[in-house]
């Protein structure tokens, strides 16, 4: 019985820190996310949370780089229990500024819709 126990007990802390993690849409953000080009490879992300759940937080953005068609693609998650962030300051290897300007940047929806970013000063 109480091996049945920990087991429950088990389960419920690593549901509970896998419940509610998710990706997030370009159209359930309160503000479009935004560009900004810091210095020489450092980019950063500027994000709103979801209006379709106020209790989820943005708490990563991931980067894809394709040098060929000069595209930046970001995909954000959000989930319960993460720190409010609404700036991600992103590294981007091998790119200077003036590269990083001459780059689109695209927002990837879990379902694969893209968005795109505009770049601001």
């Amino acid at each position: 019985m109480k091996t049945k126990g920990l087991l429950i007990l088990l389960m419920v802390l690593v549901s509970s820190s896998v419940i509610g993690k998710r990706g997030v849409e370009y159209s359930e953000m309160t503000q479009e996310p935004t560009i900004e080009i810091l210095t020489d490879n450092l980019i950063a992300v500027n994000t709103e949370n979801s209006t379709k759940n106020s209790a989820l937080l943005i708490y990563k953005i991931d980067v894809s780089v394709d040098t060929v068609k000069k595209v930046i693609n970001l995909s954000g998650f959000q989930a319960l229990n993460k720190t409010y962030k609404n700036r991600f300051e992103l590294p981007i290897k091998g790119l200077n500024k003036i590269q990083l300007e001459n780059f689109e940047y695209f927002w990837i929806d879990p379902d694969k819709t893209r968005t795109k970013i505009e770049k601001i000063k």
